[in-house]
């Protein structure tokens, strides 16, 4: 089972890499649902140190995402025509715009 998890972690890691939130979604829970299976097999030593290790990889993932999600959106703010619309709309409150 402990190469399952390992396979499952190598997986999650590459979905969040390459930005698969979907993927990262399913595999974080197939990951979870692994180690918790696992850790019910293993002997008290070895408990704390895999416990750690799925912490770390979660936390990893979540960290991966979110720079993930904050590239995106500061490469939506760089997008000329989007930079219009939204000023545009921020600026016009009443949602119509006269062009002259």
């Amino acid at each position: 089972m402990l190469d399952r998890l390992t396979q499952i972690e190598a997986d999650l890691k590459q979905a969040a890499e390459r930005s698969d939130y979907e993927a990262v979604d399913r595999m974080a829970l197939e990951f979870g649902d692994t180690a918790r299976r696992l850790l019910s097999t293993l002997p008290p030593a070895e408990i704390l140190t895999t416990a750690q290790r799925v912490l770390d990889t979660l936390e990893w993932t979540r960290m991966v995402v979110l720079t993930g999600r904050a590239n995106t959106a500061q490469e939506l703010r760089s997008i000329p025509f989007v930079n219009r619309y939204l000023a545009s709309s921020r600026s016009n409150s009443l949602g119509v715009q006269m062009d002259a």
